[in-house]
């Protein structure tokens, strides 16, 4: 059985990592925002920016919601199956304030007061923070850069897990431009292709696996357009899928006879950058798979991974 707290094999860890963005704080804040940046630059056509949407005093309220789902089964000649079933979740509910930004405009220092932060293990409820508890997270290119504290104290390696998953502890713009952004402005409907540099750095910390560059497929749209407030707000949908992964550590023997992966993270977004007032969700999913073959006593074993993790995130403004 594997929780959080293990030392086992992890293979979502490093996308996880990489992806921390799709989690970074949006909402309002109590101080003034800053002015406009990003009108439209023709009629009912819109850029894509991603980045630098928060401020400093930037206040908030956030419920992120994490799980992950597991299903292994072994075979052998002459041996009953061997089924591994994993059901785990991650629940931070919390105020948050931006402390700091990083030269792109992101927080990169921010300040939690816990409301609730629990893991869910196999139907096992355990807390990762006592409510009151206040964490500061200061984010930097590399997780295990990033200090996290609780209660001033650092962070111990399982409550960085909770916080890796949910609100991330990379900063994920520093590795690379998003692959999800557009600086052409593009049409409700409209799809089209990122540059797969920001992609692949995605995977620059994976441990288990890589993903081919020729085995990437990624498309993005924006699906939907409202007004609020004399606003642009457009809905954004990226999707991301991997026809095979190259996995590392296998036995002597053993091939990869099927593998892949897709993403698929849904949110809005508003055109001039800024938070968007009052409540706002996000969405993030992966599904993985892959079938392993080896020569085993009697025969050809074989071993049949899958695994999902969906990620929600809901901010309310300050206020809002």
């Amino acid at each position: 059985m594997t929780s959080l707290n293990s030392s086992g094999p992890n293979p979502t860890r490093g996308l996880l990592l990489a992806l921390s963005v799709l989690v970074a704080s949006c909402g309002g804040g109590l101080a003034s925002p800053p002015p406009s940046n990003g009108a439209s630059a023709a009629a009912d056509r819109w850029p894509v920016i991603l980045g630098g949407n928060t401020w400093i005093g930037e206040r908030g309220h956030a419920d992120i919601r994490w799980e992950h789902t597991v299903r292994q089964t072994v075979r052998a000649p002459g041996r009953s199956p061997q089924r591994m079933n994993l059901d785990v979740s991650v629940h931070l509910v919390a105020d948050y304030e931006v402390l700091e930004l990083d030269d792109e405009g992101d927080a990169q220092r921010v300040r939690y007061v816990v409301r609730e932060f629990v893991e869910v293990l196999d139907g096992r409820r355990t807390s990762i923070a006592r409510r009151g508890a206040v964490i500061e997270v200061a984010r930097e290119r590399r997780a295990d850069d990033s200090l996290a504290t609780i209660d001033g104290q650092p962070a111990s390696a399982n409550q960085r897990r909770a916080l890796e998953v949910t609100q991330g502890l990379a900063n994920g713009r520093r590795q690379g431009p998003d692959w999800r952004e557009s600086q052409t402005p593009r049409a409700v409907g409209e799809h089209w292709q990122p540059d797969l540099d920001g992609i692949m750095d995605g995977f620059a910390d994976t441990e288990h696996y890589s993903v081919p560059r020729d085995a990437v497929v990624a498309d993005i749209q924006i699906t939907s357009h409202r007004r609020d407030a004399e606003r642009d707000i457009l809905g954004v949908e990226a999707r991301f899928t991997a026809s095979r992964l190259e996995l590392n550590g296998l036995g002597r023997g053993a091939v990869a006879t099927s593998s892949g992966m897709e993403q698929l993270w849904v949110s809005e977004r508003a055109a001039d950058r800024r938070p968007i007032p009052g409540r706002s969700r996000s969405e993030f999913s992966m599904d993985s798979h892959w079938n392993i073959a080896q020569p085993v006593e009697g025969g050809t074993g074989t071993i049949e991974y899958r695994s999902t993790t969906r990620r929600t995130t809901r901010s309310v403004q300050a206020g809002g």
